[in-house]
This record gives C-alpha cells, structure tokens and sequence, in this order.
C-alpha cells in the first residue's frame, strides 16, 4: 500500500480512514472530496478537522459545500479547490422507455424524503386547474415508503406500511401519477420526460439528477438561492420560497409553448457542456493530484 502516491477519499466519513493513512504514511498526496454538507454538529466538526489534518487537499463540489465547511469550522490551512462533477452527454438510452405515454411528462427522481419536498409534488399537481391536468403526468422514480408525521398525509399511511403512490391513489389522483420505483438507469427516465422537479426543502439545487437533466435538455424546477445551474428563464424556474402555484402555471405554459421548452432546453445543454465537461473537469482534477 505504500506505494500509491494519490489516495483519493470520496466522502467526509472516510475522515478517519485518512487519518490511519497518513499516520501509516500510505500516499504521497491525500485529497478529501466534499460531496455534501455535513451537519451542524460537534460530530461534523469533528470529522472536518480530522480531514484537514489528514489531507493535502479538499474537492467540493461546489462553492456550497465550501462555504459551509468555513461556517462550521472556519477557512483551512490547506489547499481548497471547487470542481464540478462531469457529466457526459454520451448515454445509452431505451428508446422503448415510457413510449405510448403522449401527456407532457414532469419528471422527479428521489426517494421519498419530508427534506427533499417529495410531498409538494401532490400541492403542485392541485395547483393544476381541474380541466387541464389531463394533459399532465407526473412520473416519480424511487422507494415512495412515507415517512413519519409528514403535514397533510394521515399517519395511518405510514403505521400501514402503505407508500406515497397509496396516499395519491386514495386522493383519486392515480390516473396523473406513474410510479416507476428505484431504477437502475434513470436516464430512461430523464430522456422521456419534458420537465425535471425537485422541490427541495434543503434549498439544494445542485444535485446529480440536476446536472443529469440539463445535460439532457431538460429544464429543472427547484427551490433555493444558488443559480449556477438552475436558473428562471434560462434553464428552468428557481424559487427562492416554494410556490406551487407558480410551478403549475410554468409546466402549464411549457406544454403549450414549445419553442420556449426548446429554448430553455438549449441553454441547459450549453450551461452544463461549460461547466462539467468531463474533460476540463479531469485535467483540475489532475493538477490537484499533482499539487500544481
């Protein structure tokens, strides 16, 4: 093991891994990539000290992460970089996926979380006027099992057992909903539908189905403040509060404008090709392994 000369560590929980290989003095460059935003605990705090201790380098993978680590424990003494994940656009793709479903197609992909806002998906769809919402579907991939105490969906559900497709399908809602599960290659799923939703309440809207979608074409509705990668009137609808009202109105206008979907849809590809492209990504990847 005393060989490798870069030991890269893809999670903030390998902190104490790190530490063992430095003590070992197993690598010759040690590199912690942040991929998340730890929280605000003593046990966070702890495992970020012991990174920088152990590390020659930290990765975020945006400046979210970045400025989150310094609010917890201030700026490090060592050398800090943001790249972005790569994506590349070169996918194999099911053209057979979803293929008699004609409606226009609002896509999320997520376990069911209170966190990751997957219950607003109901409020939006209600927010649809009655008569229109034929010309809808809502295709949800993921494990829907329901959480505890979740506003607006009875507790008997989750005492049961039941998941969320029970709860749409006790609201009479089940004709506008397909629920595909977790699946092994969503990208199926991106390609099919027109619009990506994540109507997070960790005002995250970064995450990998969204840089999976803009790469694809499609247009992504989220909640927060950080617009590099969704942005109203470019490349989807960011909220800074949560508005279902609004979101329905925007899906009801994509529908029935599609040179604004194919606008949209062309500045996702181009924001995405800038800042992830799997090539620039790799060589400040490179440089960070090599210490230059």
């Amino acid at each position: 093991m005393n060989n490798f000369d870069v030991l890269h560590f893809n999670h903030i929980s390998l902190s104490l891994l790190a530490l063992w290989c430095k003590f070992h003095r197993i690598g010759k460059s040690r590199v912690m990539h942040l991929r998340t935003l730890p929280p605000r605990n003593i046990f966070s705090k702890v495992l970020l000290h012991i990174a920088i201790k152990s590390c020659n380098s930290l990765i975020y993978i945006t400046e979210n992460e970045k400025t989150h680590l310094h609010s917890l424990i201030g700026k490090p003494n060592i050398y800090e970089k943001v790249i972005y994940n790569p994506i590349s656009s070169q996918q194999k793709i099911n053209k057979n996926f979803l293929k008699n479903e004609n409606r226009f197609k609002i896509g999320l992909l997520s376990n069911f979380s209170y966190n990751r806002g997957v219950d607003r998906i109901l409020e939006i769809y209600e927010a649809i006027p009655f008569k229109k919402r034929k010309n809808f579907v809502f295709v949800l991939a993921g494990d829907m099992k329901l959480e505890k105490n979740i506003p607006n969906i009875p507790n008997h559900f989750f005492k049961k057992n039941k998941n969320f497709s029970d709860f749409i399908k006790s609201k009479g809602y089940e004709n506008n909903f397909i629920f595909l599960g977790q699946l092994e290659k969503p990208e199926n799923l991106i390609n099919k539908i027109h619009v990506l939703i994540k109507p997070t309440r960790l005002n995250n809207p970064w995450g990998r189905d969204i840089l999976e979608a803009l790469s694809m074409g499609k247009p992504v509705i989220s909640v927060g403040f950080y617009k590099k990668f969704v942005e109203t009137n470019k490349t989807g609808l960011l909220q800074k509060k949560f508005n279902a009202k609004e979101i329905a109105n925007l899906i009801i206008k994509l529908e029935k404008n599609r040179s604004l979907l194919k606008r949209l849809s062309l500045e996702c590809k181009k924001r995405v090709k800038i800042l992830c492209n799997p090539k620039t990504v790799s060589e400040k990847l490179l440089k960070v392994w090599l210490n230059r």
